[in-house]
């Protein structure tokens, strides 16, 4: 997948902590799939979503066909069929039949113009997914849908609902004090100790005049993790193999938007394992995937380069060039470094993360959590000096 870095985006990419999110259902975008609705449709509901108050006994919202169209930038004519579609499958009603029918005074631009009928929302956004991170900043859902795009086996319309209804699931299982993204239960891989090579840096490198281990891994084959959010979020794809095929391509259409990237996180203990797997815990993100994300998330990895070089000469004549730019053949390499003899006990895997996260207090709180872990991380990989 090729990753691109929008200029535009420049300076809308931090995320603020204090804008206020909404709730929608997952069983509800799922439905949405399972009904043969569309992209505009999943759309317009989670823009419907987001317009609900949540002081009301029932979940009214002020907004509508207007408020999908700007926020998207679908048309007006798309988005009351889209309306339409949803008064017809019972995802909304009218204030009237819901019973919150407004009265005279409330016949402004703030009445409820319909109601969500779910009541049991299981997911929540910030309102930047709908508005954006600033003031005159392209929307998000404009810059998914000028962005994602099928394939010779995909539709495009395929493409647009597959990711909208993937993203969230991912945001539902979004746990960063705990998990440090997603929950590596619902997609994760497993990064393993590189083969033995003459000419490369071994496994396993015991730091000069330290007591300290350097670990070189790369990417394992894909394991079965993923198939379980696969078949959650994208159940209602009958094919299995068109199912995997399309999950694949919304996950990349969703990096490619900028609403979901990758990372690898270092844990101690393996929450995948079989050994006590709900006592380990994140320790710091190693390194960002995706380039457009390196400005949100700070990580370890360059300071773990810089440190083997101060241990180990050899390092960077093997691995980088004259500027340190690491030889391309070497890419999907990546290191740690732990103290001797505990290297057993560390596992790195590939996780998600999802951008426009709602800023409630635990998720904050969590990101605050794991921003700290990583930095702690880098001032210990900074303080590491031979001698």
């Amino acid at each position: 997948m090729t990753q691109t870095i929008d200029p535009s985006d420049d300076g809308e990419i931090t995320q603020g902590t204090t804008a206020p999110f909404f709730q929608c259902s997952t069983n509800e975008l799922f439905r949405i799939g399972q009904l043969h609705g569309s992209a505009n449709d999943a759309a317009a509901y989670l823009v419907l979503c987001g317009g609900v108050n949540e002081r009301h006994d029932v979940r009214g919202t002020t907004h509508g066909a207007k408020s999908i169209s700007t926020t998207t930038e679908i048309t007006y004519r798309d988005a009351e069929h889209s309306i339409a579609w949803l008064e017809k499958h019972n995802f909304i009603v009218r204030p009237e039949v819901a019973g919150d029918a407004p009265t005279p005074q409330r016949r402004n631009k703030t009445q409820v113009q319909w109601v969500i009928t779910d009541q049991n929302p299981n997911v929540a956004f910030s309102q930047q997914l709908l508005r954006g991170v600033r003031a005159g900043a392209k929307r998000p859902l404009v810059a998914f849908f000028e962005r994602t795009r099928g394939n010779d086996d995909i539709s495009t319309v395929e493409a647009r609902l597959d990711a909208l209804v993937l993203y969230g699931f991912l945001m539902r299982d979004m746990d960063y004090a705990a998990w440090g993204g997603v929950n590596p239960a619902a997609w994760s891989n497993r990064f393993v100790r590189v083969e033995e090579s003459e000419d490369l840096t071994p496994p396993e490198l015991l730091l000069d005049e330290s007591d300290q281990i350097m670990v070189t891994i790369c990417e394992a084959p894909l394991s079965n993790t993923y198939r379980h959010v696969v078949n959650e979020a994208l159940g209602y794809i009958p094919d299995e193999d068109a199912r995997l095929s399309r999950f694949w391509h919304a996950l990349d259409q969703l990096r490619e938007s900028q609403l979901v990237y990758r990372v690898l996180n270092l844990w101690k203990g393996d929450p995948l394992g079989t050994d006590r797997p709900r006592h380990a815990e994140p320790l710091a993100t190693l390194y960002v995937n995706d380039a457009w994300a390196q400005r949100v998330d700070p990580s370890v990895q360059a300071d773990v380069n810089r440190a083997a070089w101060r241990h180990y000469s050899e390092f960077k004549e093997f691995e980088f060039d004259s500027d340190g730019v690491m030889n391309e053949a070497l890419a999907g390499r990546y290191r740690y470094i732990v103290k001797a003899g505990t290297q057993d006990r560390y596992t790195v895997l590939a996780q998600l993360r999802t951008r426009y996260w709602p800023a409630n207090k635990p998720t904050v709180k969590g990101r605050d959590e794991e921003k700290k872990r990583t930095l702690a991380w880098q001032k210990k990989m900074q303080a590491l000096k031979p001698g």
